[in-house]
């Protein structure tokens, strides 16, 4: 038992090593870009904004303790909704709008790529098929929500796969048309 034991902490560990190590590239990326000369007309996001991404953990914490507080029916027909974390966010940080959506009758899904370590060609075309299925599934097109960087995921799903995706909704996600200024 103590073999099976050690070979599943190993195997997690080596995961969240591959993880941190994925996070640590995409942001060496990031920092690259973001140190390149902002074109003419072009300014960064200020300081302040930046830094209170760092309060999300605490606000991602209160709602979840307040999830499941109150539920309200939705006034709609029920859709069917895919949820699509931010950078360096697993599902899970989306728990507390799932549970909203899904109290309030809609069949809600997240994205199955698990960890949001950057956008590549490969996650953007795994999310489409996706996507494809779960429309095909259902029976109707998907309403994509994504998050920051997922819902520059979205935009570009449904840019691709249109008679898959009813709506876009996205919060917090960067859209200025110039790479330097996101």
């Amino acid at each position: 038992m103590k073999v099976v034991a050690s070979r599943a902490a190993a195997q997690l560990w080596s995961g969240a090593s591959q993880r941190g190590a994925a996070v640590r590239a995409e942001l060496a990326r990031r920092a690259a870009l973001a140190r390149q000369p902002q074109p003419a007309g072009v300014a960064a996001p200020p300081w302040r904004r930046m830094l209170g991404e760092l309060g999300t953990g605490i606000e991602s914490w209160r709602a979840w303790r307040e999830a499941g507080a109150s539920a309200f029916p939705a006034t709609l027909t029920p859709r069917t909704v895919m949820l699509v974390p931010g950078f360096g966010t697993h599902p899970v940080r989306m728990r507390a709008l799932r549970r909203g959506l899904a109290g309030a009758g809609h069949r809600v899904s997240d994205w199955g790529l698990g960890w949001n370590l950057g956008a590549t060609p490969e996650n953007i075309e795994s999310l489409g098929e996706r996507v494809l299925a779960l429309a095909e599934r259902e029976g109707e097109p998907v309403a994509l929500v994504g998050w920051s960087l997922g819902g520059l995921f979205a935009r570009e799903v449904a840019r691709r796969t249109p008679h898959a995706v009813r709506l876009v909704v996205t919060m917090g996600s960067p859209f200025s048309g110039d790479l330097h200024a996101n």
